[in-house]
């Protein structure tokens, strides 16, 4: 979320990049330019970042501000998270500005009755030689999650046509052989910590370009999601999908495909909530009793974290014949049924 700007009926009498203004340090990076980011000039090595800014508010010039807009998203109940308060290259800042930044991305939300913001995503992938002062700034304000990181650091890279390639861990001559598939040391399919703070989660993602390669990539990431349950992301910048009707029609179509296979297992929803509920997962106790010489196993969960746990399956490296107490019983696999905070659930299977 970006390009928040107050308006007339706040009370301060000033605009959220006056609020910069006037608050912070001019922020200018210290790596940019064509060989750093890929922009057309240096320019930013030079200019402060905010310079160009009009300082005003999305009435007066709503090309620049989103604020309003932002507004009725999380009025309809979308997911409003952090991309920085102004779009900064984040490897570029150091880490008062990034600091800066984050601060009043989270001031100026509160003012508008956003709630407190959990994950992030980084601008133009810039997590690469981000050091761990930076991650803990994002700790420090609440984050649990980061994704957007630059494709090394996910253990990918893109072709030309937005397909994805994967390191698997094979080098020639100090450079990377990249594959077609992700093989078992490749983690991009799954649920990892970033190593410079393991108190965040790292969500792969994948960013959708119009193309029909990269449109059937993203048919296949989702079936290895399944597969291989685990966690992902799609994405493509907003305005894409709004002036390009190809892009909007491959995103409804890719969209339609995501719905289509919750039947098989995949679940849908931001990437805050599945964060969250991975960390409650995590707060699970489960006590196993074995009887009748291993055929008969009472199995107790109790959920011992600050919110209800519902969906919660169980997979077995056996088949069993029955569930009692289970909500279904499919395979390998049980539902339990939902379990409040401090309560506990109690499963009797059969094999």
């Amino acid at each position: 979320m970006e390009g928040l700007a107050s308006d007339s009926q706040i009370t301060e009498k000033r605009t959220v990049y006056s609020f910069i203004k006037e608050e912070y340090q001019p922020l200018i990076y210290r790596e940019s330019g064509p060989d750093r980011t890929g922009w057309s000039s240096s320019y930013w090595l030079t200019h402060p970042w905010y310079s160009l800014d009009p300082y005003g508010d999305y009435r007066r010039n709503p090309q620049w501000y989103f604020d309003d807009q932002t507004i009725r998203l999380h009025q309809a109940g979308q997911d409003i998270e952090s991309h920085t308060f102004g779009h900064v290259y984040v490897r570029g800042t150091t880490v008062q500005e990034f600091a800066d930044d984050t601060k009043a991305l989270a001031e100026l939300a509160a003012q508008k009755g956003l709630p407190p913001m959990r994950h992030f995503a980084f601008p133009w992938t810039s997590s690469n030689s981000v050091g761990e002062e930076w991650y803990q700034v994002l700790v420090e304000h609440g984050f649990n999650s980061i994704t957007r990181l630059y494709p090394l650091d996910q253990s990918i890279n893109y072709t030309g046509t937005g397909v994805l390639q994967f390191d698997n861990g094979q080098r020639q001559a100090g450079k990377i052989l990249f594959d077609d598939f992700a093989g078992p040391a490749n983690t991009y399919y799954y649920l990892g910590r970033e190593l410079k703070d393991t108190r965040l989660y790292v969500v792969s993602d994948f960013k959708l370009v119009t193309t029909p390669a990269s449109e059937n990539q993203a048919y296949s990431l989702i079936d290895q999601l399944i597969k291989r349950r685990g966690y992902g992301s799609i994405w493509t910048h907003p305005e894409e999908t709004v002036v390009d009707q190809p892009s909007a029609d491959e995103w409804q179509r890719v969209i339609e495909y995501a719905v289509s296979r919750r039947a098989n297992g995949l679940w849908l929803d931001s990437v805050a909530n599945i964060i969250q509920y991975a960390q409650d997962i995590s707060k699970l106790e489960v006590r196993v009793n074995w009887a009748d010489n291993g055929k008969t196993a009472t199995i107790t969960l109790t959920n011992t974290a600050k919110r209800s746990l519902k969906g919660i399956t169980l997979t077995f490296p056996a088949f069993p014949k029955e569930a009692q107490g289970a909500v279904s019983l499919k395979g390998s696999q049980l539902v339990v049924p939902p379990i409040a905070n401090g309560e506990s659930a109690t499963i009797q299977v059969k094999f």
